[in-house]
């Protein structure tokens, strides 16, 4: 009997213990519970809203002004509460790298 892939051992990944949010390696529905591999990933939040693959779910509850982390990295900073479960990406999260475009735009 072969071990089972990757994918059906989770479908989530952490890569860094201060990460703040997980990608979804495949798509999440409501209600349910990732599984999480690397970076420590110790307990998983039950999702509140679809997460697609690819997107961001927050791993604990995430203030407004606060820095946002993925793979080790700073991405960018809470434009609003963010839910421990919920999809982060453009509708509350304001990156670094789009701040900075706008920044140069207007110079």
């Amino acid at each position: 009997m072969s071990s089972p892939s990757p994918s059906e051992k989770w479908n989530a990944i952490k890569l860094a213990p201060d990460d703040t949010v997980a990608t979804a390696l495949s798509a999440l529905d409501p209600d349910t519970t990732p599984r999480i591999s690397g970076g420590d990933a110790g307990q998983a939040p039950r999702v509140v809203e679809p997460i697609p693959r690819g997107h961001k779910f927050a791993l604990a509850d995430i203030a407004a002004g606060a820095t946002v982390f993925k793979y080790g990295a700073p991405i960018g900073i809470a434009t609003e509460d963010i839910r421990s479960g919920a999809h982060v990406h453009l509708h509350n999260l304001e990156g670094f790298a789009g701040k900075e475009a706008r920044r140069e735009r207007r110079a």
